[in-house]
């Protein structure tokens, strides 16, 4: 049992990747654990929940696409492409629980985590090995590098605006509106670097880059 939950909590936190949009989800209901690991569990948990706190976010670009490397959008729905960049994350942090918001609504109101991952370099080039091991490590690692990642998402055909959830609190200060841009299969980046992805503005003319701040959803 300890074993199975640090697998889903801390090893692979940051990455987490997975090969589909849609996955199914091993439940842990912490009734079913002794006092001890629930303690254990929640503690985890809340270091987790704290991994943006004071962060900076970049996002890069927002692109629609109706695939994308191996992603295709569940039935009905369309690929959101987030091109992102984590700054002085903190240990805990996990790319899993960043959450795609919808930009259009005043209350945030989330499309869930759990995004399809392809990683990058800071120049946003791919990196080459896509397992996601150089972002996994004991609990106590703490990765202080910047995390360049794009993270797809399954998202309803007319969400035109988005906006970047973790745990609760909105990690961008203003919206992001969706731009059309063509579909990458991962046959075609033999080369190592994606198309040329338009640049997404904020809405409000803002800078995209933020703090991570405490909003909530």
């Amino acid at each position: 049992m300890i074993r199975q939950i640090l697998s889903i909590l801390t090893l692979g936190a940051i990455g987490a990747s997975s090969s589909a949009i849609a996955l199914e989800k091993e439940e842990i209901d912490a009734r079913d654990l002794d006092p001890a690991m629930q303690d254990f569990v929640q503690g985890i948990a809340k270091q987790q929940a704290s991994g943006l706190d004071g962060a900076e976010v970049m996002v890069h670009s927002v692109t629609e696409r109706t695939e994308f490397y191996r992603a295709t959008p569940q039935d009905g729905q369309k690929l959101i492409v987030v091109d992102v960049t984590f700054k002085k994350h903190k240990l805990g942090f996990g790319l899993a629980g960043v959450e795609l918001i919808d930009g259009r609504e005043k209350k945030a109101k989330s499309y869930g985590g759990g995004a399809y991952q392809v990683y990058l370099n800071e120049d946003g080039t791919l990196i080459k090995d896509q397992s996601g091991r150089h972002l996994v490590g004991p609990i106590t690692w703490e990765n202080e590098d910047p995390i360049r990642v794009f993270l797809v998402y399954s998202a309803p055909k007319d969400l035109d605006k988005i906006g970047l959830g973790y745990w609760g609190k909105v990690i961008v200060k203003q919206p992001y509106k969706v731009v059309p841009a063509p579909n990458i299969k991962e046959s075609e980046d033999a080369a190592g670097q994606p198309a040329t992805r338009p640049e997404s503005k904020p809405e409000g003319n803002k800078k995209p880059q933020s703090k991570s701040e405490g909003h909530p959803r």
